[in-house]
């Protein structure tokens, strides 16, 4: 690829990493500002800022990925270790952000919709207590979903230090092809398996909000009932993420087809459409949550007058 169009993507990729790194740190700084002052956190303040964290990992080594195999080809080549490292953090990063932000969404459901099901009343007495085991199992779930493709990536060096083309490996070894087709879709079903449980939370929300409409009638004062305003606040941020979790898994499977060609144009714009979501995602929770977005604008007002 052309070396000018190189640093157009690196300049695109920078900007969006560079800005949604800024606005999970910042998410990160004012859970920790919270914490420092009243010495515990709730439990959607401890989703926030796993969420934060990880998402900035994830885009800080998007961004150094990139700019390892563009500018340091060499580095790549010759270290193995840090080749491998970099693919099990990414895949271990992506499938983390995408359980964690399913947590959030769980989370959101089950405190705001209404339901007799024994199976929710506990989850809503027990909330608190169930968040940090179901991010310990989503960790887990995400490094099992995460070993095959580096597994792959194995094979594509030992097959490459014979002095074979990497693009002609997959091509010309049925055997390598097979065995990365069994771990992308592996890999595509830990990542999908987040979204179905998304979807469950959405189903349930939105149902709930149905017959809360139902119950309370269709007047104006109904419509301007707090409760059901935080059901459709939800409901917007879920379908947000919806539209983010289909964006994700599409870029997600070509960037895997394309493994072998890194710098296929298709896959580089996929790599930079896949940073999109963490970053929008984030600036959303920003904007709608009371906290953050005092914050944020208490920030941006010192910003303004030490400018």
């Amino acid at each position: 690829m052309d070396g000018y169009i190189q640093n157009i993507f690196a300049t695109v990729l920078f900007a969006e990493c560079f800005m949604g790194i800024m606005f999970n740190l910042f998410i990160i700084v004012v859970q920790f500002m919270r914490w420092k002052t009243l010495k515990s956190l709730d439990t959607c303040d401890k989703i926030l800022t796993c969420l934060g964290i990880f998402r900035s990992l994830f885009l800080a080594n998007c961004f150094v990925a990139y700019l390892m195999r563009t500018y340091l080809t060499w580095l790549i080549q010759e270290s193995i270790l840090f080749n491998l490292g970099i693919l099990l953090s990414g895949m271990l990063l992506h499938s983390t952000d995408l359980w964690i932000t399913t947590i959030l969404c769980v989370f959101y459901c089950v405190k705001i919709a209404n339901y007799s099901h024994v199976l929710l009343v506990y989850m809503k007495t027990k909330i608190s207590i169930l968040v940090p085991r179901f991010i310990l199992v989503s960790l887990l779930i995400s490094v099992a979903s995460s070993i095959p493709i580096v597994q792959y990536g194995l094979v594509l060096h030992r097959q490459n230090s014979t002095n074979v083309f990497l693009e002609n490996v997959v091509a010309n070894n049925a055997e390598v092809g097979y065995s990365f087709i069994a771990q992308v879709i592996i890999f595509l079903l830990g990542s999908l398996l987040p979204f179905l449980v998304f979807c469950g939370a959405v189903y349930l929300l939105i149902r709930s909000l149905w017959m809360h409409i139902k119950q309370m009638g269709n007047s104006r004062e109904s419509l301007q009932n707090p409760h059901l305003k935080a059901h459709f606040a939800v409901v917007k941020s879920m379908v947000l993420f919806l539209v983010s979790q289909v964006i994700i898994f599409v870029c997600m499977f070509f960037i895997l087809v394309y493994i072998v060609h890194f710098h296929s144009p298709l896959r580089l714009w996929m790599f930079i459409l896949r940073c999109a979501p963490p970053s929008l995602h984030s600036a959303h929770l920003i904007y709608h949550n009371p906290k953050l977005k005092a914050a944020f604008i208490k920030t941006c007002q010192g910003l303004t007058r030490c400018i």
